[in-house]
């Protein structure tokens, strides 16, 4: 809809001057009965990420929240799984996997 919408200026824009609405008098008459809200353009590309095709990270205050809550929450998850992972790492029950690699290489 936001591609939509901005050809349509584009063509609004093209048919501003005089001079065009002169040459074009009738596609010029066709337009004219139209009218295009600009404010519409803006406010998608406010909320949307036309590029990527997502709701932008702050698009609401609500959406914002959530998103921060989520990006807390994963970090905390990661960050006792660093733990527990350093944890077994130093009561040796893992191994880095280039070590590994290197004994199954000994044993082969």
């Amino acid at each position: 809809m936001y591609y939509a919408l901005t050809a349509v200026a584009e063509v609004f824009r093209f048919f501003t001057p005089k001079a065009r609405q002169q040459l074009y008098p009738f596609l010029s008459a066709k337009i004219s009965n139209y009218n295009l809200e600009l404010g519409l353009i803006q406010s998608i590309s406010k909320i949307i990420d036309v590029e990527k095709e997502i709701v932008k990270e702050n698009a609401t205050p609500t959406l914002s929240k959530i998103r921060k809550e989520i990006h807390q929450q994963i970090q905390e998850i990661n960050s006792v799984f660093r733990s527990v992972v350093n944890k077994h790492k130093q009561a040796n029950f893992l191994m880095d996997t280039a070590k590994k690699r290197f004994e199954m290489v000994d044993v082969c």
